[in-house]
């Protein structure tokens, strides 16, 4: 039975270790252990984020929606969440991720610890914001045109024109 249990810690270990996404195993009062994809995505070597609470690695105006979130798994009320929200990175720059969480439980259903899974997005939210700002600067050049502007699609409905139109 040692050996099944022993063997059965070395294959979570594993799974754990070698995710290609961020993972951590956070307790209730906020100390966590996490991964080296954890690590990497945040800029922290494992020694020192392993002295961090999750508080301390989150922007402060984002703590109390987050624990919100937390408080309806500890409650019951829920089973996982999952939400996007940014981290501070060692460097002092934000990652946003895209976060599910879980809470374990015991046999007599006390809370035990979170376990978290996060997708760094960094990249897709400034692409959508550079995208949203892009968009507003074309419509917001189109209407002020001197020239009459118009778009149809194929069906030759107007899609969009400018005020000279």
């Amino acid at each position: 039975m040692e050996q099944v249990l022993s063997e059965n810690e070395e294959k979570f270990r594993l799974v754990f270790e070698s995710a290609n996404v961020g993972k951590s195993i956070t307790l209730p009062t906020g100390e966590m252990n996490v991964n080296k994809t954890f690590c990497e995505m945040l800029g922290y070597e494992e020694k020192v984020l392993q002295k961090l609470k999750w508080q301390e690695i989150t922007p402060p105006d984002e703590i109390d929606s987050i624990q919100s979130i937390l408080n309806l798994l500890l409650s019951g009320e829920k089973d996982t969440a999952r939400f996007i929200k940014r981290y501070i990175h060692n460097n002092g720059s934000y990652i946003w991720a895209d976060v599910n969480v879980a809470l374990n439980r015991n046999a007599q259903g006390k809370p035990l610890f979170f376990i978290t899974t996060l997708i760094d997005i960094t990249e897709r939210i400034i692409t959508e914001s550079n995208l949203r700002e892009s968009e507003i600067l074309n419509k917001t050049l189109v209407q002020h045109l001197p020239q009459k502007i118009f778009i149809k699609d194929v069906d030759s409905v107007y899609i969009t024109c400018n005020n000279k139109f």
